[in-house]
């Protein structure tokens, strides 16, 4: 018998009686299903109270953080030139899943008297990046993202708007960094580091130069950006932009 058992189980005598102490295991484990599966099934339901209970206290300050969240990108908006535009953030439940028991949604009525709609299908280019800059500049401190980039927010804009787009931009700035693509001077001139971007056909080929600009290149790049020429008086509200650009910073009226 114990020729058998080795050939069967193995090449030697210690082969047969691991096997035998794993079978022993093996039927140990079967003997007791009924037994496992009880305290199993009493361990998953404790886990399960106890995801639902956390999942409704998150909910709880879901709904809490989106209303507060709500009003102070509403006000951000407004200082962008938005103020007709109210932005919502909708917690409906859901299966409880990884990540609690919510959905999360933010809605946009871009005009007064218009039904709230989500905010990835009705905002234009130009909506999104100042939405997108009001809503960074309202979660600046909690944000893990390192680098922002702000494309054509600029975009419909002008004047006394454009110098508050950038104040709120430099606010950003102060936490985080920002790339900035613009072509309205009121912005360029908050900038930190202000680089020059054009195309030049180079032996029958169309290459894209980047240049960083000295203080002198800066202000007449600003000026060119005013008005077309760097004239003297361009030259002169350049210097004027850069100048209110450089002094000391106002807090900004969103908490962090």
């Amino acid at each position: 018998m114990i020729r058998r058992l080795v050939r069967k189980h193995g090449g030697s005598l210690e082969d047969v009686i691991a096997k035998a102490a794993n079978l022993r295991v093996e039927l140990d484990a079967l003997v007791g299903r009924d037994t496992t599966l009880a305290e199993l099934s009493a361990r998953r339901a404790k886990a399960e109270q106890a995801a639902t209970a956390l999942a409704a206290t998150l909910s709880t300050t879901r709904a809490k953080a989106a209303r507060r969240l709500d009003k102070e990108v509403g006000a951000a908006l407004s200082e962008l030139g938005m103020t007709s535009a109210r932005l919502s953030t909708t917690v409906e439940p859901r299966a409880l899943g990884p990540t609690g028991a919510d959905r999360v949604e933010l809605l946009l009525a871009s005009n007064k008297g218009e039904d709230a709609r989500p905010l990835t299908k009705i905002a234009s280019g130009g909506e999104l990046s100042r939405i997108m800059l009001a809503l960074k500049l309202v979660l600046r401190r909690a944000d893990e993202v390192a680098t922002y980039v702000f494309d054509e927010v600029d975009a419909g804009i002008g004047g006394a708007t454009a110098q508050v787009v950038a104040q709120q931009i430099r606010t950003v700035a102060d936490h985080r960094q920002v790339l900035c693509v613009t072509h309205l001077p009121q912005i360029a001139a908050f900038a930190d580091q202000h680089f020059h971007v054009e195309k030049a056909e180079v032996a029958g080929r169309t290459e894209t130069h980047v240049v960083k600009l000295t203080a002198t290149a800066r202000k007449d790049e600003l000026a060119r950006m005013l008005g077309g020429h760097a004239t003297s008086k361009a030259k002169a509200h350049a210097a004027e932009l850069l100048a209110d650009a450089a002094r000391p910073r106002k807090s900004s009226t969103v908490r962090a």
